[in-house]
């Protein structure tokens, strides 16, 4: 018997993903520090916050597995489940919303926390990450030439 590729609801997000999704932009821009070292202070900021101060993350990774829940449940007895855009994901081939990473195969599938994280996102210079700068992306290339000649240069 032959399995048939599915679609899967995408996994909850938890509240601590809800708060560094949040934190770590505003560590990196007050800081200066790289994504990996934000990373490390949001977690101290996380262990030292208060039950009432995580709240509104646990309201929302409550509210994502909720969403998680209700559409695996659907998935299993209808055997489709709708998406944040209310598409269903039999609407939706399988191998086309796989990406290759290093550690396998992850489904990327439009999900409501992705487009909840998506809003407010803003680069170090105020910008929007959807709406670039203009004359954002055109850096010009650098030779390889003109790199040894400034070193020789020295």
């Amino acid at each position: 018997m032959e399995k048939v590729a599915q679609v899967m609801p995408p996994h909850a997000i938890t509240a601590y993903i809800y708060f560094s999704t949040a934190t770590v932009p505003r560590i990196k821009t007050e800081r200066g520090c790289t994504h990996a070292e934000a990373f490390k202070l949001a977690g101290a900021e996380w262990n030292q916050l208060s039950e009432e101060a995580k709240a509104p993350f646990v309201q929302k990774g409550v509210a994502d597995k909720a969403r998680y829940d209700e559409q695996l449940k659907m998935l299993k007895s209808e055997g489709y489940f709708l998406l944040g855009d209310g598409t269903k994901s039999t609407d939706y081939d399988p191998e086309s919303y796989k990406r290759k990473v290093k550690s396998g195969v992850v489904k990327d599938l439009p999900s409501p926390a992705a487009a909840t994280m998506a809003e407010g996102k803003r680069r170090s210079d105020g910008t929007s990450v959807k709406n670039p700068p203009e004359g954002a992306g055109s850096r010009k290339p650098s030779s390889g030439a003109n790199r040894k000649s400034q070193v020789l240069a020295k």
